[in-house]
């Protein structure tokens, strides 16, 4: 197992200790969105905080209701992380990790969706 591994697993480990032990929906250590602040409106990663916060705490369906699309990109966003963290691995078998999928032209497309979304969630 390579050094890298190794600090990745430590690293996750202490990161969702730290957030589970700290309990944080209802808290006031959360960032506060600037979009949110500025225009009263929900910016598309609103509620992304407390998202993670509930599927920390197990809580799912709450989880879903801050942030739908969010909720529903999360292995599309943790296969981004680990091809980030491992990219030998990841240029060594493109096919395992989707490359296609992160593709430049695929990227464009996640934007689109995103801002879309920032529009949709506040007119519904």
């Amino acid at each position: 197992m390579s050094n890298r591994w190794v600090s990745g697993i430590i690293i996750g480990i202490f990161v969702v200790e730290l957030l589970l032990m700290a309990s944080p929906i209802g808290e006031k250590w959360m960032v506060i969105c600037p979009f949110h602040q500025l225009t009263g409106w929900d910016c598309p990663l609103c509620g992304g905080q407390r998202m993670v916060a509930s599927i920390l705490q197990g809580e799912w369906t709450e989880a879903y209701n801050y942030n739908r699309l969010l909720f529903c990109a999360l292995p599309l966003i943790l296969l981004g992380v680990v091809r980030l963290l491992f990219p030998d691995y990841a240029n060594r078998h493109p096919h395992y990790t989707l490359a296609v999928l992160f593709t430049d032209r695929a990227l464009l497309v996640y934007l689109i969706i995103l801002l879309l979304w920032g529009i949709i969630r506040n007119y519904i």
